[in-house]
């Protein structure tokens, strides 16, 4: 079975959603382009560790999407929320409440933002990579992964990633019901290949 490996922050679990509201809560406005105001990185840390970071919603048809995809593909989540037993007790919860499909030995967590090349080059160059941040595109494709950028909702980039879509075209998939439809083409596609091998 053709491996879907993916991100959970900003592709199963509404992240942005749930930190700017946290942000909010602290008194600052900082809105969707949060990384850039300094010290960021210290509130990141901060949320990881309140209760409303095991609570994060999913996106909009991203659990019935998972409960379809997992029929046709053995699914891996990748994240980086951080190593701490708690963070990755809260991260696990989180994803296995929304997701039935999606069991614990499927899940690795990372530190906090670490680089996912070392998990992801344990994949089959088969496998299907989708991640919200480009830097992490960019690793999946380097490890021969078909990996495919998304975003939930259009507008929602990291730094750099704006300037980088102007440069080269490349362009996320936006919304799970695109996601879907491009998922499933390559899976129809492994699946000839495997055939006609």
């Amino acid at each position: 079975m053709q491996k879907l490996i993916m991100d959970a922050d900003g592709v199963l679990l509404e992240y942005d959603k749930a930190f700017i509201t946290y942000l909010r809560k602290q008194g600052l406005n900082y809105g969707q382009e949060y990384w850039r105001h300094p010290g960021f990185f210290d509130y990141i840390e901060r949320f990881s560790h309140t209760q409303d970071f095991g609570k994060m919603q999913a996106p909009f048809g991203a659990q019935r999407s998972i409960e379809m995809l997992a029929r046709h593909f053995d699914i891996h989540i990748v994240t980086a929320p951080g190593d701490k037993p708690n963070v990755v007790e809260a991260r696990i919860h989180n994803l296995t409440s929304l997701f039935p499909a999606i069991k614990t030995d499927q899940i690795t967590c990372l530190p906090l933002l670490a680089s996912k090349y070392d998990v992801l080059s344990n994949f089959d160059a088969g496998s299907i990579f989708v991640d919200d941040n480009l830097l992490h595109i960019r690793t999946g494709e380097d490890v021969g992964l078909q990996s495919l950028w998304f975003k939930e909702e259009p507008g929602m980039y990291f730094s750099g990633e704006r300037e980088a879509e102007s440069e080269t075209g490349f362009k996320p998939i936006v919304g799970w019901p695109d996601l879907v439809i491009e998922i499933s083409e390559i899976g129809r596609k492994y699946i000839r290949e495997q055939n006609d091998a």
